[in-house]
């Protein structure tokens, strides 16, 4: 399994439509504090990667007919409640994009539910390759969410599968 850093370089998707199962087999994340919908009867891959400055990455994905879907979540030190969340993205964007050698075709801020939490989606591509990701910070944890494909999936499948993110209180 690739490492979540190299998604944005991960196969291109062909538009196959995917099924998704009932929100009560949502995939949860107990540790993480969030549910997700990944494509029904697929098998996710779970793992944990060591990140710079020692923090650890936590990782969901299925790859299935040529798209990716990824669910990641990290936890950064204490301090970090100081630090604005504007910074937080910009530098988890510019992480995505450095790792992939890909350029940005759109990135906006975004609020993510009820709690307006600070968030951001972007969409990369390098050489034809799509990935729409959408970061989102609560607290000292941060989100990101990803999916690969055509652009007819990110805009279809990826988009309700990214919809589908909820933070577990």
């Amino acid at each position: 399994m690739r490492p979540i850093l190299t998604i944005s370089i991960l196969l291109l998707g062909y538009g196959v439509t995917v099924s998704f199962a009932a929100d009560k087999d949502k995939y949860r994340s107990q540790t993480g504090k969030f549910a997700i919908q990944f494509p029904a009867g697929e098998k996710i891959f779970t793992d944990t990667k060591k990140a710079g400055g020692n923090l650890d990455m936590h990782f969901a994905v299925v790859e299935k007919d040529g798209q990716t879907y990824i669910a990641m979540y990290m936890d950064l030190p204490k301090e970090a409640k100081d630090i604005p969340p504007k910074v937080i993205l910009d530098g988890a964007e510019k992480g995505a994009v450095d790792q992939s050698g890909g350029s940005v075709e759109i990135s906006k801020d975004i609020e993510f539910g009820k709690k307006k939490l600070p968030g951001r989606e972007f969409v990369t591509d390098k050489d034809g390759a799509k990935v729409k990701t959408r970061v989102i910070i609560h607290q000292t944890r941060v989100y990101m969410l990803a999916v690969s494909g055509s652009q007819k999936f990110l805009t279809q499948e990826g988009t309700k599968f990214l919809d589908s993110f909820e933070i577990i209180e």
